[in-house]
């Protein structure tokens, strides 16, 4: 699918706004609410080829953020050919454009110790395996991004479960826990690892946390994403060398035999991709030289 995003407010003729955030301005309106508004801007455009569909992101709306928006829209719209966004600044362009997937799913596969580590872009609540790792707060309060498709692919009573956990015993920093995966049926587990933070010190920590949990768990394939990068900021570079290292330390200190024999690292943007291969092959290099 084609996304072509417009800068500024000037509507042609030819194009139809289909969805307009600035619509909700001021108004007490749910996120579920938005998300409805788009489903059917999106069904109407697949009904009808001939005038351009145009959403306009130029306010937050409904609690979710101009991302968390183009993100939805983007989902949404996977069975189309083109959809067509205008947006106020080229500076909001140029931040969406980093966030875009690559035309096609890339992906890499590394052999170290007797196990599998791959690195793909993907929508993680698409990868089938074991167990998925969701970044969370300490407080296991399910937001936007990651968590949020997690939230909507898993339904209500995944939420149900953390807020008894994080009621009870909430997670320290880097600390993680193991849910019902319930309604996502791509996995059995969920791992939620308090990485929100984004600091350093709560990723090494949450990356070795998932390793000993799946070799707990008799989970065999776990997939990651990138830890600590979405609103707590950490460096993507930062995050694939410590995610690297903290893999393949624990694939070193345990027998062949340890679970998870395979992990994959779930990027969205083909540089996130080219950063945390790179990051693999040069330590699979260092270590075997």
């Amino acid at each position: 699918m084609k996304v072509e995003l417009l800068v500024g407010s000037l509507i042609d003729p030819e194009e139809d706004v289909v969805f307009d955030s600035r619509d909700y301005n001021g108004e007490a309106i749910s996120k579920e609410e938005i998300i409805f508004d788009i489903e059917n801007a999106v069904q109407l455009l697949a009904r009808s080829s001939a005038r351009k569909g145009i959403f306009v992101l130029f306010e937050p709306a409904g609690g979710m953020s101009i991302p968390d928006l183009f993100r939805k829209i983007r989902t949404e719209a996977k069975g189309l050919d083109s959809i067509h966004i205008r947006i106020k600044s080229e500076d909001v362009r140029e931040y969406l454009i980093s966030r875009l997937p690559p035309a096609e799913n890339l992906s890499e596969h590394f052999s170290f110790k007797g196990k599998t580590l791959s690195v793909i872009t993907a929508d993680i609540v698409e990868v089938m395996a074991d167990a998925i790792v969701n970044a969370s707060n300490t407080q296991l309060i399910l937001g936007s991004g990651v968590s949020g498709a997690i939230r909507e692919k898993a339904g209500p009573r995944l939420q149900e479960e953390m807020t008894f956990i994080g009621k009870n015993s909430p997670l320290r920093p880097g600390g993680v826990v193991l849910t019902d995966a319930y309604d996502l049926n791509t996995c059995r587990y969920i791992i939620h690892a308090a990485t929100a933070n984004g600091a350093k010190s709560s990723v090494e920590r949450a990356v070795t946390n998932i390793m000993e949990i799946c070799g707990k768990n008799n989970i065999i394939f776990v997939a990651i994403p990138a830890l600590g990068t979405g609103t707590g900021g950490l460096p993507m570079s930062q995050c694939a060398g410590i995610t690297t290292e903290r893999i393949m330390t624990y694939w070193e200190n345990s027998g062949p035999d340890a679970d998870p024999k395979a992990v994959i690292l779930v990027l969205v943007t083909e540089s996130d991709f080219n950063e945390f291969a790179e990051k693999v092959r040069s330590h699979i290099q260092f270590q075997t030289a």
